[in-house]
């Protein structure tokens, strides 16, 4: 990226962040590109990937209303490494720190850390080699916040198989391992509530997937949604999923195409009370819960939407450009 060009887009960057940064409720949404999966803070912030118009993603902060957006990865206002940018946010249970994923100073993909309120315009710190070959991609943090567990291609000291693996780290960067290696696709991990258990993403490239929790003492698999398949040419596919407590009940929500698009889905961690979220002819996916247990946030065509937990009420919180 030329210095010009770089400089050219800092600036629009930073117009953008003012104009949307005024806002506080949904009465006026603001445009964004929304990528994959959003965050939710347990003091109601939003943080989600937004494609810029230079192709790179960018991690954006609002309010659980779609309004005051600020962007946090402005990489120190540095107009040579605007490329930088940001994915995969994920806020850590006590709010005040974001987990995202970014390829930085000419490393590999890796996991940082940087300030919820602030971003990267202070020192982020890097918690995965950048040094390997690979990614490292798709945080999520255990709910007592010592660990994080994420999805890596990377293939460390003969561990890991350079497919995608569920991998965990200390907060602190320290005692990383692989926990799932195999030659099937691991991917989009996440924490049961109790900090035992870890569902996550599973299946061959281009085929189906499935939604499988692994107990970590011990080591044993269940897959959760191989019971819903018709038979052996069902090429369904169930993804993301993220696993939650609603009115005291364990969920496990997903977005799947079971019906033909790709709508949200919840289901008991014993397999039972399959029910769909959502029915829209756009694709939703990637749901996340609220710590509250009160609010789902999803992403819908490029757009950021919430609803309630069981479905209905659905708000749309930004605009799609």
């Amino acid at each position: 990226m030329s210095l010009v060009r770089a400089m050219a887009v800092l600036c629009l960057l930073v117009v953008l962040s003012v104009l949307v940064g005024c806002g506080s409720s949904n009465s006026t949404l603001v445009y964004q590109n929304i990528s994959e999966r959003a965050s939710w803070s347990v003091d109601n912030f939003l943080a989600f990937t937004s494609i810029g118009g230079n192709g790179q993603r960018y991690i954006w902060r609002c309010n659980q209303y779609g309004g005051g957006q600020i962007l946090l990865t402005k990489t120190a206002n540095d107009p040579t490494k605007l490329d930088e940018g940001g994915w995969h946010p994920a806020f850590n249970p006590a709010g005040n720190k974001v987990a995202f994923a970014s390829r930085r100073s000419g490393g590999s993909t890796s996991i940082y850390l940087m300030d919820a309120i602030d971003g990267d315009r202070v020192a982020t710190a890097r918690l995965t080699d950048s040094s390997v070959p690979g990614e490292d991609i798709q945080p999520s943090w255990k709910p007592d916040g010592t660990q994080i567990v994420f999805a890596s291609t990377k293939v460390i000291g003969g561990s890991g198989t350079g497919n995608l693996d569920i991998a965990v780290v200390n907060a602190d960067g320290t005692g990383r391992q692989y926990l799932i290696a195999t030659d099937e696709l691991e991917q989009w991990p996440c924490f049961s509530p109790d900090g035992s258990r870890i569902a996550y993403q599973r299946g061959p490239s281009g085929g189906p997937t499935d939604i499988t929790l692994y107990t970590i003492a011990g080591g044993a698999s269940v897959n959760l949604t191989a019971p819903l398949r018709t038979g052996a040419g069902d090429m369904t596919r169930y993804e993301a999923p993220f696993w939650a407590t609603v009115d005291g009940q364990e969920w496990i929500y997903f977005h799947s195409n079971r019906t033909g698009d790709f709508d949200l889905y919840r289901i008991k961690p014993d397999g039972t009370g399959l029910t769909q979220i959502t029915n829209d002819v756009r694709s939703d996916g990637y749901p996340v819960v609220s710590p509250s247990g009160k609010h789902v946030l999803f992403t819908r065509d490029r757009e950021l939407w919430s609803c309630d937990p069981a479905g209905g009420n659905e708000k749309r919180l930004t605009r799609r450009y």
